[in-house]
């Protein structure tokens, strides 16, 4: 009896210790497991971080010859290339060379929208900056199609400065700031900024114009990184 009590106590005891160790060798499985996950972030971030670089020497080249001395940078936002030149002109009055450097920057546009495909996109973009980042001039599919200096705010008896229901439908998701402009016949007056022009958010600005329809009519139209994003007008004819 007394064997078979002790054999019980030794199934028992053995079974005990087999679930405790069962329990030791459980948490060494859990932390495998981050470490696997850890490197595979540490694959996609370089992964990401590759796919983001791209080499934008040949544009910074071209657009350099516009206006020598200025600052240039390349922005890639996904559906078009966009160029940058900071300049230290001022929108007050137009330079003495101002049309020598619109050739210059006409001639830059064309020449890049040759190298669009080796970017993987059909338009580039490109803009003269004053220091505050008014545009000055701007473009996009090889030729120039905003001219500060050529200013359309007065707007014309055929199309006044004012916004209309025929104006506000023709302007779509996906529109330049200078398409629009062109539309309406007037810059709009600019009502909020956010972010900084070049940086990987770009800018987010929204214009007002006053509508036909009244004191009361408006139309406001958001744009991101000078591409329409959204509008919204209220009591046009």
């Amino acid at each position: 009896m007394k064997k078979m009590l002790r054999l019980l106590l030794c199934s028992c005891l053995f079974l005990f210790l087999l679930s405790a160790c069962g329990e030791s060798e459980q948490p060494t499985e859990d932390i495998d497991e981050p470490t696997i996950q850890q490197d595979d972030e540490t694959e996609l971030s370089e992964v990401n971080e590759t796919e983001d670089s791209a080499d934008y020497t040949d544009l910074e080249n071209i657009f350099s010859e516009v206006i020598p001395g200025a600052e240039v940078s390349v922005q890639n936002l996904q559906t078009r290339i966009m160029v940058y030149i900071r300049s230290d002109l001022s929108k007050d009055s137009q330079p003495e060379n101002w049309e020598e450097i619109v050739a210059a920057l006409n001639s830059a546009l064309a020449k890049s929208q040759e190298l669009a495909t080796n970017y993987s996109t059909s338009t580039i973009c490109a803009q003269i900056e004053s220091p505050d980042e008014s545009i000055l001039a701007s473009g996009y599919n090889g030729s120039i199609k905003f001219d500060l200096f050529k200013p359309i705010d007065s707007g014309t008896e055929t199309n006044p400065p004012t916004i209309s229901q025929f104006e506000y439908d023709q302007i779509a998701v996906g529109m330049t700031l200078t398409e629009v402009r062109e539309i309406i016949g007037s810059d709009g007056v600019l009502q909020s900024e956010v972010g900084d022009a070049g940086s990987s958010v770009g800018t987010i600005k929204t214009y007002r114009w006053e509508g036909t329809g009244g004191t009361l009519s408006y139309a406001t139209i958001l744009f991101d990184d000078y591409i329409v994003y959204s509008k919204h007008g209220y009591g046009l004819e």
